[in-house]
């Protein structure tokens, strides 16, 4: 049985690895706020996401909204998604297993307010 020695590369070709790395890294990325022209008007002929995606899509109210309507529904739902921002949740006091009784007051009770 032979063993197959393998060369480390030297620290140079580490270098010269992380620069390529680096370079292809920044070719491929973008940054928005440099990129999009923001104060271009919005297209009202183009659809912000495919007509199938959106929540009214296949209902009798997407069938009587007219088709400039639909192209507004997209892009107002596709600026409502990209508005969430992720939550953070505190854990809660008890490790118990078992669920914490409620009240007929507090089921009907929201326990967080709207974020709107």
């Amino acid at each position: 049985m032979t063993a197959e020695v393998v060369a480390k590369p030297k620290l140079t070709d580490r270098e010269d690895i992380a620069k390529r790395l680096l370079r292809g890294s920044a070719k491929a990325s973008y940054d928005p706020l440099v990129e999009i022209d923001w104060d271009a008007p919005v297209d009202p002929d183009m659809w912000a996401i495919r007509p199938e995606r959106i929540s009214l899509y296949g209902t009798h109210l997407w069938d009587r909204l007219t088709e400039e309507q639909r192209k507004e529904l997209s892009r107002l739902e596709v600026a409502s998604v990209a508005t969430i921002t992720p939550t953070t949740t505190t854990p809660p006091a008890s490790t118990s297993s078992t669920p914490t009784p409620r009240s007929p007051t507090s089921a009907a009770t929201p326990s967080c307010s709207p974020r709107w």
